[in-house]
């Protein structure tokens, strides 16, 4: 149909026809007409246009005529980087091709070089375009960077060095988003003239936030004016300097007798035909590797293989711990057998194991893996840390100079407290359910209480010489309304995620919003939204216009929590979140790092 339509006599027609034919894969055809456009543009203007170089050298790449293909990109590169300089945005595709030669002719070394431009220029922009970007929309901005950073993680089953590669990829990429947010947040916090744009996205969070609120038309507005506002925060805020993270500057930090675990979750970059290449989906199925870094700077890579058997084996072990079946234990060892007894080489004789989950693996609750031998658990053997990647070690490293603070605990909240009826206490409206599962009673809209947690709550606060929130107290707007950033903060209460689907007759989406055709936890929402903790007044959250009763993760993540060095949420779904590629998992556990 569009072939119809296209003047075959003009530029543009025979630009368009090129496509489609490299489109249908007949690069004959469109090596003819990139050919003939590339005569004619030199005879009209006198000089060679770089992006026709370059296509015209890709067909060559396609067809493996290596030969033909590296001088035209080579010479497409070399007057990109006349024009518009060594580190512009421009050159990370001419940079891409012309690894992806070197590549084909296995030029290791050189293939790396130009691969690791292109992801520096790609990192950097990321941190000096992003910053300025609303946040809802800064996943889709590193999206138009392209496949590069996806297509990397196959180096390293090809080519030793392609570890390294893959590694320095990761460090520098992985949580970057959340690093930038989380600095941004603590610039945020301190006093100056951007204060009133702060307290005014806090007040539509807040608005967006609550349960009450599912006018469609009200909601978009709210986000749109959130989003400019955001926009106009970032631009009076300090600037974040871009830094690269070396490798190198990790392998410094890294405790004597330790070792560094970055999980990627990948697919081969395997294209069959040019059309292939821009979509993922279409490239090899989905594998998990260990790229593993030492103190004395090596790298090294153990393939784990194909995903798809690794998270069904977690989702069985997670869903029989969460049932409590006998079995739960020898399903983690079986996930310890796919996981962790692949890297015994690497890990024997260490004590400390940092590790950076990615996919699946970040809902895995290490503790409860099993150790090389499969004999003990490997918790009883190594000290585990957790990370969202490796970079995170440069700046524990140094030392917070945070004054000692009063914690904060909050537990036993009153889900029935209605200011509205003082006279109705809980004794009244108390649930007949004394279950202390601190997840959503599905069968119902109502949250039963969690007496038990008041008695947790005094423990904690005891020996955290903590300010204990109890019953009608246990607010949400306690928490955000705080004069003071807790040192530990501890929360014990029914907490929740609500998953990402189209279904009107969501279990736990009725609970939490009584009407289910309501588009509050819609498919297309923030997965910050559909994540949260219950607290007082949840079961009337029409009684206070400022406080539903629940705290959300997007709630959470713009709270000053700068200098807490703990929080604990004591409550089922509290982990889960939306897992997002480079990201980690959307939900509370990252609105509590932002």
């Amino acid at each position: 149909k569009a072939k119809k339509l296209i003047e075959a006599r003009t530029l543009e027609g025979q630009l368009s026809l090129a496509f489609i034919a490299f489109r249908e894969g007949e690069l004959n055809k469109a090596e003819k007409i990139f050919k003939r456009l590339i005569k004619i543009n030199k005879k009209e203007s006198g000089k060679k246009d770089p992006w026709l170089l370059d296509t015209l050298g890709l067909i060559y790449w396609w067809q493996d005529k290596n030969d033909k293909a590296r001088p035209l990109i080579q010479e497409a590169f070399d007057i990109q980087e006349k024009l518009y300089g060594s580190n512009n945005p421009r050159l990370i595709q001419p940079l891409i091709n012309i690894a992806m030669v070197h590549f084909k002719d296995k030029e290791y070394e050189k293939a790396d070089y130009y691969l690791r431009r292109s992801l520096e220029i790609q990192f950097r922009r990321i941190q000096e375009e992003v910053i300025y970007l609303p946040i809802a929309i800064r996943n889709n901005f590193v999206k138009t960077l392209g496949i590069s950073y996806a297509a990397i993680f196959t180096a390293s089953d090809i080519h030793p060095e392609g570890r390294n590669l893959a590694l320095f990829a990761r460090l520098n990429r992985h949580g970057l988003l959340e690093e930038i947010e989380k600095k941004q947040s603590q610039l945020a916090s301190l006093s100056g003239p951007h204060q009133p744009l702060l307290n005014e996205i806090k007040r539509i969070t807040n608005k967006l936030s609550n349960r009450t609120n599912v006018n469609p038309e009200l909601r978009a507005t709210l986000n749109q004016r959130k989003a400019n506002l955001e926009r106009q925060l970032y631009q009076v805020l300090p600037g974040i300097e871009a830094r690269i993270t070396k490798v190198s500057d990790v392998a410094n930090v890294l405790p004597n007798n330790s070792i560094l675990i970055e999980f990627q979750k990948y697919r081969r970059f395997e294209p069959e035909k040019p059309t292939d290449a821009i979509n993922q989906k279409n490239w090899g199925a989905s594998r998990y590797q260990a790229l593993i870094l030492t103190p004395e700077g090596e790298t090294s890579g153990v393939n784990l293989g194909l995903a798809a058997p690794i998270d069904q084996k977690i989702r069985k072990a997670l869903n029989a711990s969460e049932k409590k079946l006998v079995e739960a234990q020898q399903l983690w060892k079986e996930v310890s057998d796919l996981i962790i007894k692949p890297l015994s080489k690497e890990v024997e004789g260490k004590q400390v194991i940092f590790i950076s989950p990615d996919g699946e693996l970040n809902r895995i609750p290490f503790s409860a893996l099993s150790s090389t031998t499969g004999e003990e658990l490997l918790v009883d053997v190594v000290k585990l840390r957790l990370l969202t990647t490796g970079r995170e070690l440069l700046d524990l490293a140094y030392e917070s100079n945070q004054t000692l603070q009063q914690s904060l605990v909050l537990a036993n909240p009153d889900f029935n407290y209605n200011q509205d009826w003082p006279g109705k206490r809980r004794s009244d409206l108390i649930s007949s359910t004394q279950s202390q599962q601190r997840s959503g009673d599905l069968d119902s809209w109502n949250w039963s209480s969690l007496p038990g947690t008041a008695k947790e709550g005094k423990i904690i606060a005891k020996f955290t010489n903590a300010q204990l929130l109890t019953e009608e107290k246990a607010t949400a707007l306690a928490i955000q309304e705080q004069n003071f950033v807790p040192k530990v903060l501890h929360i014990a209460s029914h907490a929740y995620f609500l998953s990402n689907k189209e279904k009107s007759k969501n279990e736990l989406q009725a609970a939490l919003i009584a009407n289910p055709n309501t588009s509050l936890f819609s498919l297309s929402e923030n997965p910050l939204l559909r994540s949260g903790i219950v607290m007082a007044g949840a079961n009337q959250p029409d009684s206070n216009p400022e406080d539903d009763g629940y705290l959300t993760a997007l709630e959470v993540a713009k709270l000053d929590w700068q200098g807490t060095e703990m929080v604990v949420i004591s409550g089922c779904e509290s982990g889960k979140g939306d897992i997002q590629s480079g990201e980690g998992v959307y939900g509370l556990k990252r609105a509590i790092a932002v």
